[in-house]
């Protein structure tokens, strides 16, 4: 009755003894592995990159850095004919598979700090841990604009105590997850020279984060450049000491509808603003969407304070909000005469809000010394808007045209109101020494809004007049002398149709001859009432074409010029007017 359990025993003995020399084989092999790679390593080393010293080898290992960069999306699992993988480990780790090669190439490279200053959390927070920690002291660049990147406190907590050396910061995550990030970020930052936050949400769901009273220890010495996307730094706040650059993006801001009321404790007074901007004296770039101060929190001091701040160093400042705000700041601004102004503004109510902007404007043009408007780009941006471009002449040292300002007006909203605004644009701010007057795009716009023939009419001082529109049709009408003897443009010596070929095409019968007469009897017309054209110059795809029409013309124009020009692109996201890209 005993022997069940004998056989049982005995089992058990010789599961034992095999299991036991299972250890010892495996104990064997292993011993086996780190001979071989023992050898294979002193084979590696008769190699000639083994002789090559750790410093070329650092050189090569950074270029291939610059080249080579490691992911920025975690890997994941794909799968590909029913069959299951990851991502391939050379399209994550990228550079870093040279520390995988042997072991001289992975000693220089752990050993080399510089080639650990790109901290990525995209690889996981082992990888990144193992980075902070590979970079030592060296300046730091972290870039995190991929919102799904996880970050565990663990990370946090790393990454707070090497803020000391971060020299770039740049941060994208939804407002909640970045509310519990930003309480980590409470170090001393005196070698950040780069600090860019923002926040992705949904459409409907945008909200403000506001950094914390401790945000960077508030002491950031190095800070010169500052972008926020729905994040806002206090103003109070001396992290905006001494910035070169600037730029603020609010969006809740844009949409009265998602206003939220306790954004006023966020919105800065007039003078708080402008002692924000005084700490700033080198200041070179400025741009504020949604972030100007808003023209309500003023009103009560608006007709005692005349106080300007002066930004010598500026170079390009955008601002985009409501016109009354805008105007509030440019009037209390001092700028170069070398500072391009991009203003976009979008008022679907008040007109008068608009003339505030444009009196501004004038106000701004008159007090900054030898600033005067010589050249004018009217660009239809098909549904995008229209953008004004304004320019002065090239100065004494013979350097290209200067932008003075660009203006745009979103056809969103305030489409049906620009019989109204164009008007006062052109009646407001002064264009009385203009002698370039260049239109692009216009399809149906002129023909639908013939408030440009008083527009035109106005601008009296305009010598070249360049047109690259469907509509010439209804310019060469605008030209044509009117039967008071009034003519657009008395002055006018240069007219430019790059276009002309396909306006030819475009006509239903005889294009050439029944263009060929249109350009006579306009140019006969303003005989009498203003001096002969001394140029005209056609262009397009068929310059053989074009010559045909010319014969005729020679006669009432000094010169007759064929160029053979390309129509230009439609607008797309890339060349539509966006302000500055965040």
């Amino acid at each position: 009755m005993t022997r069940p359990n004998s056989d049982a025993s005995e089992g058990h003995a010789i599961l034992a003894l095999i299991e036991a020399e299972r250890t010892r084989l495996q104990d064997e092999l292993t011993q086996v592995v780190k001979s071989a790679n023992v050898i294979q390593a002193r084979i590696n080393a008769l190699g000639p990159l083994s002789r090559l010293p750790s410093e070329i080898l650092v050189v090569i290992f950074r270029c291939l850095a610059g080249i080579q960069t490691t992911a920025t999306f975690r890997p994941r699992t794909t799968v590909l004919n029913c069959k299951s993988g990851t991502t391939p480990r050379i399209l994550t780790l990228g550079w870093i598979l040279v520390t995988h090669v042997c072991r001289q190439w992975r000693q220089v490279a752990i050993d080399h700090a510089l080639l650990w200053t790109h901290i990525s959390f995209a690889l996981g927070s082992d990888w990144a841990e193992r980075m902070l920690e590979r970079s030592k002291m060296v300046p730091l660049v972290v870039r995190e604009w991929n919102s799904a990147t996880a970050l565990y406190p663990d990370v946090l907590e790393l990454l707070r105590h090497h803020l000391p050396h971060i020299h770039t910061f740049e941060l994208c995550r939804p407002s909640d997850i970045l509310e519990e990030v930003l309480p980590f970020l409470n170090q001393n930052a005196p070698m950040m020279h780069t600090l860019q936050l923002g926040t992705k949400n949904p459409a409907k769901n945008i909200s403000i984060v506001v950094t914390p009273d401790d945000f960077l220890n508030q002491h950031a010495p190095s800070l010169r450049k500052l972008v926020l996307e729905d994040v806002l730094i206090p103003w109070t706040s001396p992290l905006f000491n001494n910035l070169e650059y600037l730029a603020v993006k609010l969006t809740a801001y844009e949409d009265e509808d998602r206003f939220d009321e306790t954004a006023s404790h966020w919105e800065p007074t007039l003078p708080g603003f402008l002692d924000v901007l005084e700490a700033m004296p080198g200041l070179k770039t400025l741009s504020l969407i949604g972030a100007a101060v808003p023209f309500t929190t003023v009103l009560s001091i608006l007709n005692n304070n005349n106080r300007t701040v002066s930004l010598p160093n500026l170079g390009n400042a955008t601002l985009r909000s409501q016109p009354r705000d805008v105007a509030v700041l440019l009037d209390h601004l001092e700028l170069p005469r070398t500072v391009k102004l991009a203003f976009s503004c979008d008022c679907r109510d008040d007109i008068e809000e608009w003339l505030v902007l444009f009196t501004s404007i004038a106000r701004y043009l008159s007090r900054t010394e030898l600033l005067t408007i010589t050249d004018l780009d009217i660009e239809d941006q098909f549904g995008a808007g229209m953008l004004i471009s304004a320019h002065t002449a090239p100065n004494s040292t013979g350097k290209d045209d200067h932008t003075v300002f660009s203006i745009h007006f979103p056809y969103n909203g305030i489409l049906w109101q620009l019989t109204e605004i164009m008007p006062l644009f052109f009646g407001t701010v002064p264009f009385h020494s203009l002698l370039s007057l260049n239109v692009i795009g216009g399809y149906h716009h002129f023909s639908r809004y013939p408030c440009w023939r008083d527009i035109f009419r106005g601008l009296r001082s305009v010598r070249s007049f360049k047109a690259f529109v469907n509509e010439m049709y209804t310019l060469m009408e605008y030209l044509w002398s009117g039967p008071e003897g009034s003519v657009v443009f008395p002055d006018l010596e240069v007219l430019r149709i790059p276009d002309f070929w396909n306006i030819l095409q475009e006509s239903e019968h005889d294009p050439i001859r029944n263009m060929q007469e249109r350009v006579r009897m306009v140019l006969e017309s303003r005989q009498s009432h203003a001096p002969p054209l001394k140029k005209l110059v056609l262009g397009g795809d068929n310059p053989e074409d074009i010559s045909l029409v010319t014969p005729r013309l020679k006669g009432l124009v000094s010169e007759v010029t064929i160029e053979l020009l390309r129509k230009p692109k439609r607008p797309n996201k890339i060349n539509v007017w966006h302000g500055p890209q965040f």
